[in-house]
């Protein structure tokens, strides 16, 4: 139980230093650099920011069950990131379009599209990689500091 409290508090940590990322990015990267640079390196940072959090979770729950613990957290911390990009696309920012289109059929297209463009790895956007390394994280540097 200790150690589900403490998986949820580091990715609530991930969430608020992916939050603040962006912000940053918005305000320096975005004028500077473009959109797409933008995204590249909100996506690096994010990645990183779960791999040192995974290795300080690693150290924390250390033991005989850390395997079934990095899994869990694994598919933890994948769920709730999957879960909380679509909660905040759809009521934030897909949101607008909803005050903006009367068509019901038109109007659900580009809320769907709005929602999963982030997931469109062939048009260079990277969510897919940060999830995947959201997944991935735990369970590596559970096996790099537990062997």
């Amino acid at each position: 139980m200790v150690n589900l409290f403490l998986a949820v508090i580091f990715w609530l940590i991930a969430i608020a230093l992916a939050v603040g990322n962006y912000f940053i990015a918005d305000l320096f990267i975005v004028p500077e650099y473009g959109e797409y640079t933008s995204h590249v390196y909100q996506s690096v940072v994010l990645i990183v920011v779960f791999f040192i959090l995974s290795w300080i979770y690693a150290r924390q729950t250390r033991g005989s069950t850390w395997a079934s613990t990095v899994l869990g957290t694994s598919f933890l911390w994948l769920g709730l990131s999957v879960i909380f990009d679509l909660v905040i696309k759809r009521y934030v920012i897909c949101g607008a379009i909803e005050k903006s289109i009367t068509n019901v059929v038109v109007l659900q297209d580009k809320i769907t599209k709005c929602m999963m463009s982030d997931y469109a790895i062939w048009e260079g956007r990277l969510l897919i990689l940060v999830l995947a390394c959201a997944f991935v994280a735990p369970l590596l540097m559970g096996t790099r500091v537990n062997r």
